[in-house]
């Protein structure tokens, strides 16, 4: 599922390309380098201007917090396996954690318990 998920979206993206699309935007979970690094040399080879934008997340806590916060619902241990391989791209632009208030966070069947966060 999640590797059908992926093709997927190099797909789309690549159709956007070919298409002229005036701004493409990939948010997928692309934890390193080379699980993006197609997504650079493709927009490259069509002369798009191609930049990175991380929301940071500097604890296993954020981590557990972002978790809660998607609409995927993904179950915890993949989340953290992905927080501890997370390579930061350097050439990219690192935003700051942007967390909404706890009443409006999304919990799903596989989200950590609300005491259990920050």
């Amino acid at each position: 599922k999640t590797r059908q998920a992926h093709d997927a979206c190099l797909r789309n993206f690549t159709e956007a390309l070919v298409r002229k699309e005036g701004l493409v935007i990939v948010d997928n979970t692309n934890s390193r380098f080379h699980e993006y690094s197609t997504y650079l040399a493709l927009a490259r080879a069509f002369c798009y201007k191609a930049m990175v934008i991380e929301m940071g997340c500097p604890s296993e806590a954020m981590a557990r917090t972002f978790c809660t916060r998607s609409v995927h619902s993904p179950p915890w241990d993949v989340v953290r396996r992905m927080w501890s391989r997370w390579e930061t791209d350097r050439a990219g632009l690192l935003l700051p954690p942007q967390l909404p208030p706890p009443s409006q966070l999304h919990t799903g069947p596989h989200s950590p318990k609300p005491e259990s966060l920050l």
